[in-house]
């Protein structure tokens, strides 16, 4: 977790200096590791980007990202929508 804080930090000052926009996602990659799927963006436009534009809620697609990952990169009865 730690490392993940490191690097929100680093791309909020990224953003800062020069601008740059950044939207992370981070899922487990197996169904024994017990955690939520984090979601972070480097400012408030950025967050609105997934709901605005692709008619998404961040969080359904990290749950969604989560699932393939989970799966191995199967898609074999998942929820079929434009962007898996």
């Amino acid at each position: 977790m730690e490392f993940l804080i490191n690097l929100y930090n680093k791309l909020t000052a990224l953003s800062g200096r020069v601008g740059t926009k950044s939207f992370v996602i981070t899922v487990r990659g197996n169904a024994l590791f017990n955690a939520q799927p984090l979601i972070y963006s480097t400012d408030a436009e950025t967050a609105r980007f997934f709901p605005m534009v692709l008619k998404i809620d961040p969080m359904e697609l990290a749950v969604k990202f989560e699932g393939f990952a989970i799966a191995g990169g199967k898609v074999i009865g998942m929820y079929k929508s434009p962007l898996v």
